[in-house]
């Protein structure tokens, strides 16, 4: 008889992290309601000194306008989708992709954003997981890496692809389509140098 060491990525501790990330996310967000949306100037301010601090904040906030309630359900949905498909790689590398999409979104929204803008919602960073999941089986070419690549290239296909293709184009400008761009681009570049990212965290 052999004892194993126990996993520490059992599948209820993987749904925990998401979910205790979802959850947080829309406590903050009812408190921002109940704040009539007060805290939303928390978030990425471009080219504001004190607009650094909305990097890590911004994607925990939604609007709390009439015409924006879909935006944190939509985003949670997706989040559930394309953020379980990079936790299949196990919670290390989830949290590693996530940070470093965050603050690599975060920075160029930062730095190339409209001015006078305030930049809200984890649309970026999960952006920034499609971008992750569509390359990274390219430079792996293991069977996981290929199999989550080729699941999102059918999830792109299956729920409407052109509409996360529509989220780069400046159709709206209550939309932060250049953050969906940079999101994606940080996913890209984390699924290219992930090893490089992984001597930092």
């Amino acid at each position: 008889m052999e004892v194993l060491p126990g996993s520490a990525d059992s599948l209820i501790d993987r749904v925990a992290v998401l979910g205790t990330i979802a959850a947080s996310t829309w406590i903050v967000h009812f408190y921002n309601f109940l704040m009539g949306g007060a805290l939303n100037t928390l978030g990425i301010r471009p080219r504001v000194l004190t607009g650094l601090i909305g990097i890590p904040l911004a994607p925990f906030l939604h609007s709390t306008e009439k015409d924006s309630l879909g935006h944190l359900p939509g985003n949670t949905g997706a989040f559930f989708m394309l953020g379980g498909l990079v936790l299949l790689r196990g919670i290390s590398d989830f949290v590693l992709v996530s940070i470093v999409i965050m603050l690599l979104e975060g920075f160029a929204s930062w730095l190339l954003g409209r001015a006078n803008a305030i930049y809200i919602g984890a649309s970026g960073v999960i952006y920034g997981y499609g971008g992750f999941l569509l390359l990274r089986g390219y430079f792996e070419r293991n069977g996981l890496s290929l199999l989550l690549t080729v699941m999102m290239l059918v999830m792109l296909v299956a729920y409407e692809g052109g509409a996360f293709l529509q989220g780069f184009l400046p159709s709206n400008k209550r939309v932060a389509w250049e953050g969906h761009l940079f999101g994606f681009i940080a996913g890209l570049l984390v699924a290219r140098y992930l090893e490089f990212w992984k001597l930092f965290f």
